[in-house]
């Protein structure tokens, strides 16, 4: 299992007009999202965003969600079934499409060590081209409020971490 898990939301979404059920997965805000799925969201574009949140639920552990997902996907039989968009069984942990490369823990950890400290370099031209494209604008769009569920997973999920990496 991974050592760097967020807490995940678990969903189902269903369109209002078709009936046509999502089962999938989000560390955004579940009510808000509205899937990622291939065919759900061509489906979405046919037939508009008219959905309904019919279930979330939040999981801490990561163990949990994936025992959770499968179990749910299988005996829903949500790949094979004509009421779900699902293409492949929900994990809990990715989309089940191409994910890249497989590195153990001890790999990733070594590649993380590596990386520590290190900064891609910036040359003084190009701090100078950013400055001329950043002069004059207002950045509004990020004062917006967030939610208290926003709130609530920021917290949680930089809890402990120095404020440059937050």
């Amino acid at each position: 299992m991974s050592i760097y898990f967020q807490p995940t939301w678990l969903y189902i979404k269903q369109h209002n007009i078709t009936g046509l059920k999502y089962f999938g997965k989000t560390i955004r805000d579940p009510l808000k999202y509205n899937g990622s799925g291939k065919y759900w969201t061509s489906h979405l574009k046919k037939h508009g965003k008219y959905i309904t949140t019919v279930w979330v639920q939040l999981f801490d552990n990561e163990a949990e969600l994936v025992q959770h997902a499968i179990e749910f996907s299988k005996t829903n039989n949500i790949v094979e079934s004509a009421e779900w968009a699902n293409m492949v069984i929900e994990n809990g942990i990715n989309s089940g499409g191409i994910t890249g490369i497989k590195r153990s823990a001890e790999t990733k950890e070594k590649i993380s060590h590596a990386r520590t400290g290190t900064k891609h370099p910036i040359t003084e031209e190009t701090k100078e081209k950013i400055r001329a494209t950043l002069k004059g604008k207002t950045f509004d769009h990020m004062k917006k409020p967030k939610s208290e569920l926003w709130y609530k997973r920021h917290t949680e999920t930089h809890k402990g971490k120095p404020n440059h990496l937050r």
